[in-house]
């Protein structure tokens, strides 16, 4: 099919008025379709189209785009011989050829008043990795030019690596206010703010960041580190199973962050946290609000005619105060049972959540470890044990654990934990009442977990005499733990015998 336009193919323009509107002439329109192409990344249909209109700046810039150094430089050489004072040409052809020279010819030539060539320059070493020359010609560049958000980006990524924070923070923000929708720049602006302290402003970037691009996993690795930092609990289980759920595998866990979004799942669920800085905000407008409904209720002429009243019976002490306190009672009394309800259903969120973890990852001993401390509050010891026990089994799979001491006080530290959980699970189940039906169960795995607690610790002991016998964590365990073990199983099967179990 002939795709150029002819008469013949626009019968309207056989109107007699269809040349008295003011319509774009063709080569505008290849043109315009040209520059709309060559945005969208499809260089070689730009090119076929500038060619049609001999555009040849944009030929050049195609050329370059599609990796056309040679046609590029050509094409440069040629419009030189014919224009040798245009700036752009020599922008061009000192692009084709990687010379210095061309380029600072082109600056000279523009009087000092174009940015293309500081531009050229700055990318040139950009690529040589030279950042201070980087930082030096796009300060140049985007002085003439401060509209073009590519140069502020490389500014502030070349600044990063200068660590000129200051500098990179306010190149970044130059390109999230052209490019509000770059989430890389959100995203390195984050990055910056953090080095700087500003958790608050650092966390708001991320958030724009995710806003526009919730399908990388760094930047949800991210979030979920700066989130934890600032307790925002709904925020970062949000983030750690959306990070799960696209990285898998790949996420990066570590063991400071984890611990503390564990600490603040605890805090929030005992009540000592909001679950987000925003439920504090609003709690703090609400009661603001009805202070200041009470303060404005009436008028000065109704307060002044009340003041006049004389009440009935006014020597009798009237029960306004104890009703107010029962709506007040009965209020926090319904805020308490709604409350108990999110809380219980944020539990179970929490233990789908950390059963996905440890279902990837099975050989981490630290996540298991952040495991047992969010069971033992949501679920008792004895939950926290059996996590306690996978850390111990994660431990031990070390090549040569014993030998090292890195790893044995690591593998101590469990033991230790274990033996916690262990005698924890034990004082509840004596405490507990001893008619219960229910307590068998549970005393025969305090007797279990007590039990394989002690072989484990005596194991430990044994394999690590030979390389480890002088080191205090070994000294701990010989001399403190063994004995607390055997002490408490010597209690628990006293106490639960008697109690006929």
């Amino acid at each position: 099919m002939n795709r150029e336009p002819t008469r013949e193919t626009f019968h309207r323009t056989e109107s007699d008025y269809f040349y008295s509107v003011a319509y774009p002439s063709i080569w505008q329109l290849k043109s315009e379709y040209a520059d709309f192409c060559y945005e969208e990344s499809l260089f070689k249909t730009a090119l076929e189209a500038y060619e049609q209109v001999l555009d040849w700046e944009n030929i050049i810039r195609c050329c370059k785009a599609l990796d056309k150094r040679k046609r590029a430089e050509s094409l440069a050489r040629e419009l030189l011989e014919t224009d040798p004072c245009n700036p752009l040409l020599w922008v061009a052809l000192g692009e084709a050829t990687r010379e210095v020279s061309h380029l600072w010819k082109a600056w000279e030539l523009s009087h000092h008043r174009s940015a293309a060539p500081m531009r050229a320059l700055a990318r040139l070493a950009l690529e040589r990795e030279e950042y201070s020359k980087v930082v030096e010609y796009f300060d140049e560049a985007v002085r003439l030019n401060p509209v073009f958000g590519g140069d502020w980006f490389s500014l502030g990524y070349a600044a990063m690596r200068l660590e000129q924070w200051d500098r990179s923070g306010e190149a970044f923000t130059h390109v999230c206010q052209i490019q509000p929708n770059n989430a890389y720049a959100w995203n390195n602006l984050a990055s910056v703010l953090l080095r700087n302290g500003m958790l608050r402003p650092a966390f708001n970037a991320m958030s724009q960041a995710l806003h526009n691009n919730r399908r990388d996993w760094r930047m949800w690795q991210n979030y979920f580190s700066i989130g934890c930092e600032l307790k925002e609990v709904t925020e970062t289980t949000n983030a750690m199973n959306v990070l799960l759920d696209i990285a898998k595998r790949n996420t990066r866990l570590e063991r400071e962050s984890l611990n503390r979004f564990v600490d603040n799942a605890i805090a929030y669920m005992e009540g000592r946290i909001p679950a987000s800085s925003r439920d504090q905000v609003e709690a703090v407008g609400v009661s603001h609000a009805s202070v200041a409904l009470m303060e404005e209720d009436g008028d000065a002429e109704e307060k002044q005619s009340m003041q006049e009243l004389v009440p009935l019976g006014s020597e009798v002490d009237m029960p306004t105060t104890f009703l107010e306190s029962s709506k007040t009672a009965a209020s926090v009394a319904e805020a308490g049972r709604v409350r108990a309800g999110i809380v219980d259903r944020y539990k179970q969120r929490m233990r789908d959540t950390f059963k996905r973890i440890t279902d990837l990852f099975v050989t981490d001993p630290d996540i298991y470890l952040c495991g047992a401390k969010l069971l033992r509050y949501m679920d008792g010891p004895l939950r926290a044990y059996e996590m306690r026990l996978k850390e111990l089994r994660c431990c031990q799979q070390k090549d040569q654990w014993e030998r090292d001491e890195t790893r044995f006080s690591r593998t101590c530290e469990c033991l230790q934990e274990m033996a916690a959980d262990a005698l924890a699970a034990l004082e509840a189940a004596l405490a507990a009442s001893t008619a219960a039906a229910d307590q068998d169960d549970v005393r025969r795995g305090v007797l279990a977990a007590l039990d394989d607690t002690l072989s484990n610790t005596t194991a430990v002991i044994e394999a690590a005499q030979d390389y480890m016998g002088e080191s205090a964590s070994y000294a701990e365990l010989r001399s403190v733990l063994l004995p607390q073990l055997r002490s408490g199983l010597q209690k628990a099967k006293s106490a639960f015998n008697w109690a006929k179990v």
